[in-house]
């Protein structure tokens, strides 16, 4: 069996923020660690990935730093090499926690800037090894998209990941205005490049079947086991019991080789407008990201 692109741990559902523009459904539903550990070993020997891709999201994983040490120690214990990626709003990253990913360059920090200046983190977190922005763009603020991009790289980001604001309605304006800040930014790029400036776009490198979430083998809280992490958002949470294909506390019973299609099902799970607008900012971000290429 091929090995899928990653393994998708949900750490938690809960937040210490309550973004307005944030998908995902709120809970104190959290993965336990023997779960967690259970479903990286048998990720690593049944798929034997190489490199191992192992994302930890939420909700806000470092509300259980304790989990994300013990999913890396468990990976790093049972292969040679595997690389993280761990989704953050930065506001728990303290002394402490700023110090572990100082010492494990493995892990890759991808922040997302609170509007809010007492939200930001107590240190810059560009002076960690391996880190990024997701630098959300929405109706508001698209006429700033590059403004906010120069800013970032002047704090000393090289990494950016740009998420235009999905499950929400644009306006044509708003649409026109969102390709010419994307023309502006490629423009940007590339020129820096030529300059030496390397500059990391996780757009060139992340695809999936559905706009905004990822595909691979994605664990919930329960051990349940999926294909692709739009169940952590509130618009597909119903789906949960129809998508599961079995539990990670049973991987003969998982349903591995089952083809779903969630490209279909994030479609017909929305209103026509909100979906129309959806794919229309999505196919702006893609034709951006051709222009870089």
């Amino acid at each position: 069996m091929d090995a899928p692109a990653q393994l998708i741990l949900i750490a938690t559902y809960r937040c210490n923020l309550a973004c307005s523009h944030c998908p995902v459904a709120r809970s104190s539903k959290a993965l336990p660690s023997i779960i967690a550990r259970k479903a990286v070993i048998h990720y690593l020997r049944f798929f034997r990935p190489n490199p191992a891709r192992i994302k930890i999201c939420g909700g806000e994983p470092f509300l259980n730093f304790t989990l994300v040490k013990d999913i890396v120690r468990t990976a790093l214990s049972n292969t040679t090499s595997c690389e993280f990626t761990i989704s953050t709003n930065g506001t728990l990253i303290d002394k402490n926690v700023f110090s572990y990913l100082q010492k494990h360059p493995e892990i890759e920090i991808w922040y997302s800037p609170h509007p809010a200046e007492g939200m930001r983190p107590v240190r810059s977190l560009s002076k960690l090894p391996n880190t990024g922005i997701n630098l959300l763009i929405s109706p508001k603020n698209v006429v700033r998209v590059s403004e906010e991009f120069l800013k970032y790289l002047n704090e000393g980001y090289t990494g950016f990941n740009f998420l235009p604001e999905y499950f929400t309605r644009w306006n044509d304006a708003q649409v026109r205005i969102l390709k010419y800040e994307f023309t502006i930014l490629s423009e940007m790029i590339k020129k820096l490049a030529g300059r030496g400036l390397r500059i990391r776009i996780k757009n060139l490198t992340s695809s999936g079947s559905t706009p905004l979430f990822n595909d691979g083998v994605v664990i919930d809280h329960n051990g349940d086991v999926f294909q692709n992490n739009m169940i952590l958002s509130k618009h597909f949470f119903y789906l949960k019991d129809q998508l599961k294909i079995g539990n990670i506390e049973h991987p003969s019973k998982v349903r591995w080789e089952q083809k779903i299609k969630y490209a279909d099902i994030f479609k017909h799970s929305m209103d026509k407008r909100t979906y129309s607008s959806t794919q229309i900012v999505d196919k702006a971000l893609s034709d951006f990201v051709n222009l870089l290429h």
